[in-house]
């Protein structure tokens, strides 16, 4: 069964206008600065699509804000920035059981 978190992180994108499976703008196997290797889920959005994102998530669980959502970092990306949880990873096979890697993201 896949990691459920997937399923509302999907959802919150969706309602901040992101396809899930773009993969210009949806890391789920982003490994961010100091973590040796490690990948973990990312967002490449501006502030106020960061905004709209989390308060899509906070909506989706009834107003309550996961904790790791207040853990984010963030990386210049040259042209952007990517928003990344470090501790929000995913095991591979959830996120093909999902069909979040069949274009091999990112």
């Amino acid at each position: 069964m896949a990691d459920r978190r997937i399923g509302q992180i999907v959802d919150a994108l969706y309602a901040t206008g992101i396809e899930p499976d773009d993969e210009s703008i949806v890391r789920w196997t982003y490994s961010g600065r100091g973590m040796y290797g490690g990948q973990c889920f990312g967002i490449v959005v501006t502030m106020p699509e960061l905004m709209m994102f989390v308060a899509s998530l906070c909506e989706d669980l009834d107003g309550g804000m996961p904790e790791w959502v207040t853990n984010v970092r963030e990386d210049d990306m040259g042209l952007g920035r990517i928003f990344y949880w470090p501790e929000v990873r995913f095991e591979r096979a959830d996120l093909e059981e999902a069909g979040m890697l069949g274009g091999g993201a990112t």
